[in-house]
C-alpha cells in the first residue's frame, strides 16, 4: 500500500527479515499450528536429498529488500512475526481444532 501511495511502480521484492532453513521453517510452522506435539520434524542430510532428488536445491534462500531500503521503503517485519500472523488466521485454527 506504501509503494501505491507514494505511486511506485517497477519491480519490487518484498520479503520477511530473517532467515532460516527449511528445518527451521518447518518447525515454526508446526509450533504455530499447534500441532508440534504430534509431528516431529527431523532435520535431514541436504546433500543426501539432493543425490534423490532431480532438482538441486540450495540449503537455503534469502531475498533481500535492496529497493525498499534504498528507497528507505523497507517496513518488513521478521520472518517469524509475520509466519505466525499469516497462521493465526481463522482458516488454519480451523483446520485443527
Amino acid at each position: 500500500l506504501v509503494l501505491i501511495a507514494k505511486n511506485k511502480s517497477g519491480i519490487y521484492n518484498m520479503a520477511a527479515h530473517g532467515h532460516a532453513s527449511f528445518y527451521e521453517l518447518a518447525k515454526e510452522v508446526t509450533k504455530g499450528l499447534g500441532v508440534d506435539s504430534n509431528i516431529a520434524i527431523v532435520p535431514a542430510d541436504g546433500d543426501a536429498i539432493n543425490k534423490k532428488d532431480i532438482a538441486t536445491r540450495p540449503s537455503k534462500l534469502v531475498m533481500q529488500n535492496k529497493r525498499l531500503q534504498s528507497e528507505n521503503l523497507d517496513f518488513q517485519r521478521g520472518w517469524k512475526e509475520s509466519l505466525h500472523e499469516y497462521l493465526n488466521n481463522p482458516y488454519f485454527k480451523n483446520l485443527f481444532s
